[in-house]
């Protein structure tokens, strides 16, 4: 049994070295993000809960990422244009980091400057997302791409369950044990996230990929079918921002605690990841709209 695993995980090495080099540093410059990305979303909502009890400001910071996140994705289409894909993948993610970054070290009760820092969250996220996934398809190809994708759906899965997990109780036991404060567990967190970002972002730098000649940054002549594919993602897309919001203001209205709403976010990782499995398996082509229905419901 022993040699049978040895055998298997060498096998698994074999294709992972197969992905290549530049394809490795994709992986590890999206895994940095993974790790850091709890500290940007849903921590902050956190942040602001415990600092004022107020949910206007909550509020105002999402509201400020989903206007400005479209306008990040435009922008981008006209940077391109000027500045290699690579950079901007690079910006986009240290933009998102500086947004919480100010959060934490400049804190604020003015709805005008929560909504500043939301915004720049949302363009950084246009930027980041804008770029990820060509940049994905660029450096992939065939059998590669298949195995690229599981891998990093594992990543992201693996990460959803950890990360909110850990950084949670970090936050909380680091001041039952009287290591530090709340608000300096907050810093450590947000100083380590925009450090693991910045890397993540230069590990890219090297690779062997550039902007396409960018046109048009919109559809000229969209179909009726696009228009109406539009219009259902603009309502579902909406609803998803709500439920970005939403639940963790409940977690935290009825718990106030850190630890408690980073087990939620991994409780519901784990129930998300068994659903994902369960439906991918057993699901077939023509059940896709009865799948998208009861998942919208």
């Amino acid at each position: 049994m022993y040699q049978s695993i040895v055998s298997r995980l060498a096998i698994e090495k074999q294709h992972f070295d197969d992905l290549g080099g530049v394809v490795k540093h994709l992986l590890a410059s999206y895994s940095l993000y993974l790790i850091s990305y709890p500290i940007l979303g849903v921590f902050i909502n956190a942040y602001f809960w415990r600092q004022t009890s107020d949910i206007t400001l909550i509020a105002a910071y999402n509201f400020g990422f989903f206007i400005a996140l479209p306008l990040g994705f435009y922008f981008n289409g006209l940077l391109l244009k000027r500045i290699n894909i690579l950079k901007l993948y690079w910006l986009g993610m240290i933009l998102q980091g500086v947004a919480a970054f100010l959060v934490i070290f400049l804190p604020t009760t003015s709805f005008d400057q929560v909504l500043l820092y939301g915004l720049i969250y949302g363009v950084g996220s246009g930027l980041f997302w804008g770029n990820k996934n060509y940049i994905s398809l660029k450096l992939t190809k065939g059998h590669n791409r298949l195995y690229y994708n599981n891998f990093e759906s594992v990543l992201e899965i693996g990460s959803n369950i950890l990360s909110p997990l850990i950084m949670g109780w970090f936050i909380v036991l680091g001041e039952y044990a009287g290591l530090c404060t709340v608000d300096t567990a907050y810093k450590l967190l947000m100083v380590g996230a925009l450090i693991l970002l910045t890397i993540g972002g230069y590990l890219l730098q090297s690779a062997d990929i550039y902007s396409e000649q960018i046109d048009h940054v919109t559809v000229l002549h969209p179909s009726r079918r696009w228009n109406l594919n539009r219009v259902i993602n603009v309502i579902y897309q909406s609803l998803s921002g709500i439920n970005f919001i939403i639940p963790n203001i409940l977690v935290l209205m009825f718990v106030g605690e850190e630890g408690i709403l980073g087990t939620v976010e991994s409780v519901a990782a784990i129930i998300a990841s068994i659903m994902l499995y369960v439906v991918g398996r057993k699901s077939r082509p023509h059940h896709s709209q009865k799948v998208v229905g009861i998942a919208s419901l």
